[in-house]
């Protein structure tokens, strides 16, 4: 073996190496940025992502953990930067769809919110699962948790829009997935809404009856929930 042609192969090896030591250093930097995300450490989490977008920009979950971090800061437009730069790196990116689709939905942009949130469902029910956390797949299970936000949100987007049918429709369906969650107990409020604004005054009393007994002692639409149930009671 020549030595030049072993030098060749030295200096693959290195080449791999670091390729791989710099993968590993971005993976543990986002790894991070998702821990102090559960902390509501906002600002230290874009710090983390920022570490990891500087050693590769072309890094989804960079992207995503960035993204997030910024709707917790309340910068949507920086959010929706970042995940719309996930999206052309994989436009079937089912977490970044998601998070995109909230983003649009808390700066009122309902339509390109219901998008997203319809191509989250399409994906999902042709098993077309593309979802991570960090650089982790997760089970096709733990993406089908994220559902009932999909179609949580779209409800509340058809009650503002005043489409009641459609919002109690939704809502209904996050009801129906079960389960214990924030999300599942606010289904119940806000399906009391659509029927109530609907004049279905039976059905918004069985709903908010229901948010009342899933609801915490401190949750901020209980005291609403109970004057609504007295009203609706009193009324003929």
């Amino acid at each position: 073996m020549t030595r030049l042609y072993k030098f060749g192969i030295f200096a693959a090896i290195l080449l791999l190496t670091s390729s791989c030591t710099t993968q590993l250093s971005v993976s543990r930097a986002v790894f991070h940025g998702d821990l102090l995300l559960n902390k509501n450490k906002f600002s230290e989490a874009v710090s983390k992502c920022d570490k990891a977008i500087e050693m590769d920009s072309e890094y989804i979950q960079g992207y995503t953990c960035r993204g997030r971090a910024y709707l917790g800061q309340k910068r949507y437009r920086d959010a929706l930067n970042d995940f719309n730069y996930a999206i052309e790196l994989d436009p079937n990116e089912l977490e970044v769809l998601l998070f995109r689709g909230y983003t649009f939905y808390q700066i009122n942009e309902y339509d390109d919110a219901l998008k997203d949130f319809d191509k989250f469902n399409r994906l999902l029910e042709s098993n077309q699962i593309k979802f991570h956390f960090s650089n982790h797949q997760i089970s096709a299970r733990s993406i089908r948790l994220r559902l009932p936000s999909a179609y949580y949100y779209r409800g509340l987007i058809y009650l503002e829009r005043e489409e009641f049918d459609k919002g109690i429709a939704e809502l209904k369906k996050v009801i129906s997935m079960g389960g214990f969650g924030e999300i599942h107990c606010f289904a119940h409020y806000y399906l009391g809404q659509g029927y109530r604004f609907s004049n279905r005054s039976t059905k918004a009393i069985d709903a908010l009856t229901h948010f009342l007994d899933c609801a915490s002692s401190d949750n901020v639409h209980r005291d609403d929930a109970e004057m609504q149930l007295d009203d609706l009671r009193s009324c003929p």
